[in-house]
């Protein structure tokens, strides 16, 4: 008990720094709650990190061949929306999905900006994102839900947004999309948040991430962040932690990763390739600005390390095996062909108490395919019904009144 609570007020510590970030990730936040609640989690990152050093050994020694194709993780997004620009294209998603597939395969155009230095441990982590095909019950998906709900707004593990739209987590990565995030009284901004891997219920397992920081396009454009928030997130669902934690002389509950170079703090969002905020590392090399695991602008990083992809291999190998084991893939479909799906019929109006006689915009939010014919039904209504996207009808008299659609 004594060393658990010892963890617990290091742990406090090491945070303080974060809060000066005024845009953050909310994982450090989000694990510390985790640990309050079960303290039986420190021996699990324990043995995950021991694993993990096991793995690097065997990879150093030439005892282990990573051969062989990628490990393929099916996801699925859950748009949570109330109607504005969080609502984000599914056009926004499949960028996003590239990027992340990139940054984990090391495809992505910028990594010949990692310095020298580091060209050495940089790494293909061997990982593929894929949206699922196959739902929870065995039917065509594009992997997108889109749900209407004010939860959108502060979204938290406790204010139940997860809760709108889960998919079972040992079967698909849950990915929460949502317009803001509680900070739960910390100053800055929360972008994201993960679930690290062996803590926390099964149905919160995921990650959260601002919708206005998924992808490079529409609402995810300009940000700074180049889509790569949810590489963050998705690399501390992942089992890494970042690459500041700890400080400069890491501990049990530092960043354990020795490819990675200790740091005091976090990089501001700017890219400082002269900073070096610790010297106690041999060689003195300065911090590795360019890792997805650092707070610097997503424009400037560009690579996971070896000793990174250890700490993947001990998390797929063992925690979240099932997600990329054959019968998985084959039960969420993502070895199938393309293949459209029918659409899932849905929509959503600004305003349900009107005044007689004021016209009402219903407008189309129909997922999973693209919709070739719409038969909206508005009994009460002129008109009573319409075959328009996004129908405008007025009702003349009190009342309350269903409608309907049919894609």
């Amino acid at each position: 008990m004594k060393n658990i609570l010892l963890l617990l007020a290091v742990f406090a510590v090491t945070l303080t720094s974060l809060n000066a970030q005024n845009a953050h990730c909310g994982f450090d936040e989000h694990l510390e709650k985790m640990l309050t609640e079960d303290p039986s989690g420190f021996q699990v990152i324990h043995d995950r990190q021991a694993l993990a050093e096991s793995i690097k050994h065997q990879r150093l020694s030439g005892e282990v061949e990573r051969a062989g194709g990628p490990r393929i993780i099916p996801t699925v997004f859950h748009v949570i929306h109330q109607g504005g620009n969080e609502n984000i294209s599914k056009e926004q998603i499949e960028d996003q999905m590239r990027i992340l597939n990139e940054d984990f395969r090391r495809l992505n155009a910028d990594a010949s900006n990692l310095r020298p230095e580091f060209v050495d441990v940089a790494a293909d982590a061997n990982v593929e994102f894929r949206l699922a095909k196959l739902d929870p019950q065995g039917n065509c998906t594009d992997g997108i839900v889109r749900v209407w709900s004010p939860l959108t707004f502060n979204a938290s593990d406790n204010n139940g947004v997860k809760g709108l739209s889960y998919w079972n987590s040992s079967k698909y990565f849950n990915v929460w999309v949502v317009a803001t995030i509680d900070n739960e009284g910390e100053p800055g901004t929360i972008l994201g948040y993960a679930q690290f891997p062996g803590f926390g219920g099964a149905s919160t397992d995921g990650v959260v991430v601002r919708a206005n920081y998924i992808g490079d396009i529409g609402t995810g454009a300009n940000n700074g962040s180049k889509g790569r928030t949810l590489t963050h997130e998705a690399g501390h669902w992942l089992g890494l932690f970042h690459t500041f934690q700890g400080g400069c002389n890491g501990g049990f509950f530092g960043e354990s990763i020795d490819d990675t170079p200790p740091q005091a703090e976090a990089t501001p969002s700017n890219c400082p390739q002269n900073s070096n905020t610790c010297s106690n590392d041999n060689p003195d090399l300065p911090d590795m600005v360019e890792n997805y695991m650092d707070y610097s602008n997503g424009a400037c990083q560009n690579t996971f390390t070896e000793g990174q992809k250890d700490a993947f291999d001990a998390v797929l190998g063992a925690t979240r095996s099932q997600l990329i084991s054959n019968s998985n893939l084959n039960a969420t479909g993502v070895l199938l062909a393309e293949t459209p799906c029918a659409p899932v019929a849905q929509f959503y109006l600004e305003k349900t108490i009107v005044c007689a006689g004021t016209p009402v915009q219903f407008t189309d939010d129909s997922y999973n395919g693209t919709p070739s014919t719409y038969d909206w039904q508005f009994p009460g209504a002129t008109p009573s019904q319409s075959g328009d996207a996004n129908p405008t009808v007025t009702y003349n008299a009190p009342g309350v009144y269903s409608v309907t659609l049919n894609v």
